[in-house]
């Protein structure tokens, strides 16, 4: 059913709003939102550069957001892996563009490909699980 799958679409995008809206006030600033590439979506690519130690954080973050967890956080459950094997292909041209971005050229970076489960109770956005690199629990 086409009207289920929009619905299913739509509400994941709450929850990924909602986490964009923490990840800003903890001084991250967006740099994608649902970037479409090559048969993989990224939910989001947040950074954050901490000027005194010249240093550029970068976050790709899947987002699932549910409603319920039923047997709680599972990778497999989540297609991680497949996911993973996507974005680990393009992951390493992603600094050199926030880089050029923000006009910094010779700086440290770290970047994660990370999983934010996100619970929607009645309307009531809360982070359920935050695993940075998740990648390195597969």
């Amino acid at each position: 059913n086409t009207t289920q799958g929009e619905n299913k679409y739509r509400f994941g995008l709450k929850g990924q709003d909602w986490l964009e809206e923490k990840l800003i006030e903890f001084g991250y600033f967006l740099y994608k939102k649902n970037v479409k590439h090559i048969g993989l979506e990224l939910d989001l690519i947040v950074y954050k550069y901490i000027k005194d130690k010249n240093l550029l954080i970068i976050h790709v973050i899947e987002v699932k957001t549910r409603r319920n967890l039923g047997q709680g956080v599972d990778l497999e459950q989540f297609d991680i892996r497949r996911k993973w094997i996507r974005v680990k292909k393009i992951m390493f041209d992603i600094p050199q563009a926030i880089k050029e971005l923000i006009a910094v050229e010779d700086c440290k970076h770290s970047v994660t490909f990370d999983l934010a489960v996100v619970l929607d109770r009645g309307g009531v956005f809360n982070l359920h699980k935050y695993i940075q690199n998740v990648n390195l629990l597969l």
